[in-house]
């Protein structure tokens, strides 16, 4: 077999540069996580709402109102599903 020496230099910016795009990765999906647990919040103010979701407190109480709330008492279908 024929081994080749990687030069530390080498290994020591590949690990940078993969540490860097995991922060970034981070950075990232951080904010979309914390806007995707907030939907399931019974609760208004976005403040109120921890970084670290309390799986205890989630609720479909939001959902719930999104797909059966009519504007119009007559309407035959829920305002949702009439925007489409």
């Amino acid at each position: 077999m024929n081994k080749r020496k990687i030069p530390f230099k080498k290994i020591l910016a590949g690990t940078a540069v993969h540490l860097y795009m995991i922060f970034i990765v981070l950075i990232i999906l951080i904010p979309v996580f914390w806007m995707v647990t907030s939907t399931f919040y019974n609760t208004r103010a976005l403040s109120a709402i921890p970084l670290i979701p309390d799986f205890s407190k989630f609720t479909l109480k939001k959902y719930e109102w999104l797909f059966t709330f009519k504007q119009n008492a007559s309407s035959k279908l829920p305002d949702f599903v009439q925007a489409f």
